[in-house]
């Protein structure tokens, strides 16, 4: 596989596998907050991700 083939792939799959992991309930409350935690330490912008991981917690 390329690395564009990989990427490509990695775009595809990635929400489709996150999206059926958050349906799940395979992810915890401490988990989102690792994410936030990152995102504020490191001032990026995580934005899609950010909006999902608040509808997660609640």
């Amino acid at each position: 596989m390329t690395p564009l083939g990989l990427v490509v792939w990695c775009a595809v799959l990635g929400p489709i596998y996150l999206l059926v992991m958050a349906r799940a309930g395979a992810v915890e409350e401490a988990e989102v907050m690792l994410v936030l935690s990152v995102e504020e330490r490191f001032g990026i912008d995580l934005g899609p991700l950010k909006r999902i991981a608040e509808r997660i917690v609640g």
